[in-house]
């Protein structure tokens, strides 16, 4: 067997799995890095669905986002810029928007990620910090006391062809928590009982099976007057029946409130999930969709079985399903002009890089969820009408996020929609109790089967696998086991400066993003406990003057209370306060620097960026 050698392993090329090859190789490590389908991406490629799932309050085009999931971002626009003629309409958006969909800020073909992702990782590729090895799976895995030694995977459709990786720490960035059992790393599966968690929505009894629904994307592109129907798929009727094939909301349409003119619009079923909306374009004649619904999300199985035959059939059914329902909406779908079916909806297997027309690989909402040293229940990051506008804090965060509690239909389990507070990534539950080279940098961390539906989203995902990255790089640099990290807050505050130099936030402020002056200082003192923000809104008002004024809706002297918490730790604030309590200019962005300089300089760190 072929041995090859890395500081870090990355099992998994996802978007978790991206965003820490990115940032593992930022810091210096050698990383190898494993994906089974023939494109990196995960969500936004293979399975066919870059609609970023981000558009939610008080999020923003860059509110609550690293710099790097940012640059993803724009090099998304910037391959439509570089590789279309855009229309005046398009030319015209501040953000450009390719799909304009309902539900994102950001709606792209899957090739427009790939060759983002691929534009970010290639000063890596070059400078040979990065091998991918692909379409490789996770097949073993060897441990020795506490540490995972090697990891050997296999060449997907030719399982003689082994490679054994070793390395110094290891990522779990697979779809499914693969590597988990692999290690005999602590994992559960399916729905808690309500006994377990406490979580209001959890079940009376535990079920295993009860995982969400999985699709099988669909893209398919409208073309006006041509003709696209063929003969029924096997067992049409059969998921017809089951699915209870239908468009979506009131008169097949999604209800929206139009700002403009605040009242109820209707709008069409078609815009949920626009890929390419033709207005942005000049050679770019017809809109094209994905097809990620309720009646195509296959939610009467699982692939978390042990036996394969079990999982590959599974994976054909939902696929049936999937062409099943683009067949129903070709022939008896209801239409917007009161006909009957859109035979002019035709598939691109070019866009989704699959011969038969559907996504290269299932978009898994849940897998395996690490068992680690924290896990995040309903009751931390739900809203209520008495608990703070933020989620529980969490003292170790690596990363925001703020999406509803979207939980699918669950093997016969109804799914919820949840309202969540902005909540927070705990560096703890990206880490187990019991290995201490190991962190999970996809959807598998430390959450339940209900928070899973708010942590599962692509911008979450990043946000994990870019910490992932980083938390590998320093506990290699430092030699340190992931749990000591964990375990001591002068290290857990050491890797949040790195995190903070990177451009990734820690603590929700709707006003405050990682280009504001004293976005760093800001973030740790309010992760630190020194500085924290009004429990009754999300703004920090870092223009805002710190002497002889109080914040409207904010409590008085939150500024003299720090200084007061920062003195107590015996931090030497004196002059700073003075300085400021006679400049009325002085904003709190410099205040917070200036505090930050302090506590720097008492901890002997090198000081953040300003």
């Amino acid at each position: 067997m072929k041995t090859l050698h890395a500081d870090c392993v990355i099992v998994g090329g996802g978007f978790g799995g991206v965003a820490a090859a990115l940032s593992a190789t930022d810091a210096g490590c050698r990383v190898i890095m494993t994906e089974c389908y023939n494109w990196i991406g995960g969500q936004v490629t293979s399975q066919g669905l870059c609609a970023l799932d981000e558009l939610s309050a008080p999020c923003g085009e860059e509110t609550g986002f690293g710099a790097s999931y940012c640059r993803f971002k724009s090099l998304v626009r910037e391959y439509y810029r570089t590789h279309h003629r855009l229309s005046e309409f398009g030319r015209q958006a501040l953000y450009l928007n390719p799909g304009n969909a309902l539900v994102s800020t950001l709606c792209a073909e899957p090739k427009a990620a790939t060759w983002a992702l691929e534009q970010m990782l290639a000063p890596a590729l070059q400078k040979g910090l990065l091998e991918i090895l692909q379409p490789y799976e996770p097949v073993a895995a060897n441990r020795e006391t506490g540490r995972i030694t090697s990891v050997e995977v296999a060449r997907v459709g030719a399982p003689s062809d082994r490679i054994e990786l070793r390395g110094r720490f290891f990522l779990e960035a697979t779809e499914l928590g693969d590597l988990l059992p692999l290690a005999g790393i602590g994992f559960s599966q399916g729905a808690e009982a309500v006994s377990e968690t406490g979580e209001p929505h959890a079940l009376e009894t535990a079920d295993r099976d009860a995982v969400q629904g999985f699709t099988f994307c669909q893209i398919v592109e409208f073309s006006p007057g041509e003709d696209y129907r063929a003969a029924p798929p096997p067992d049409y009727e059969k998921y017809k029946k089951l699915a209870g094939f239908r468009l979506g909301g009131n008169n097949g349409k999604f209800m929206q409130m139009d700002l403009a003119w605040g009242e109820p619009q209707k709008t069409p079923f078609w815009a949920y999930r626009r890929l390419l909306d033709w207005q942005n374009f000049e050679d770019i004649a017809n809109d094209v969709y994905v097809i990620n619904v309720f009646c195509n999300d296959y939610h009467y199985g699982h692939l978390l079985h042990t036996d394969k035959a079990k999982n590959e059939e599974t994976l054909r059914e939902a696929r049936e399903l999937s062409r099943a329902y683009l067949h129903w909406l070709q022939t008896e779908a209801p239409r917007d002009d009161g006909g009957v079916g859109y035979p002019e909806l035709k598939p691109r297997p070019d866009l989704s890089g699959a011969a038969h027309g559907l996504a290269q690989a299932p978009y898994i909402r849940e897998g395996r969820r690490l068992r680690a040293l924290h896990v995040v229940r309903e009751q931390d990051i739900a809203w209520s009408e008495d608990a703070p506008i933020r989620a529980d804090a969490c003292p170790d965060s690596v990363g925001l996020g703020c999406y509803f509690i979207d939980l699918h239909v669950s093997n016969g389990h109804e799914g919820h929609w949840l309202r969540s507070r902005p909540y927070q990534i705990p560096l703890r539950s990206l880490v187990c109790p019991d290995c201490e080279n190991l962190a999970v940098a996809g959807k598998n961390i430390g959450v339940t089967h209900i928070t899973n539906g708010a942590y599962r989203l692509h911008p979450q995902e990043w946000a994990i696998g870019e910490a992932a990255g980083e938390f590998a790089a320093f506990c290699l640099e430092h030699a340190l086991a992931a749990q000591a990290v964990c375990g001591s807050e002068t290290r857990t505050r050491n890797f949040q400066r790195r995190l903070l130099r990177r451009g990734v936030p820690l603590y929700w402020y709707t006003d405050v993003n990682y280009r504001t002056p004293g976005f760093a200082a800001i973030n740790l003192l309010a992760v630190a406990g020194y500085w924290p923000g009004s429990e009754e809104h999300l703004r920090f008002e870092p223009d805002y003057p710190v002497s002889n004024f109080t914040l409207p809706d904010a409590p008085a002297g939150d500024y003299a209370a720090a200084c007061q918490r920062l003195l107590a730790q015996g931090v030497n604030v004196e002059n700073t306060h003075r300085l400021l309590a006679w400049n009325k200019g002085a904003r709190r962005s410099d205040a917070a620097h200036r505090l930050c300089q302090a506590l720097d300089r008492h901890d002997s760190l090198a000081p953040l960026p300003r």
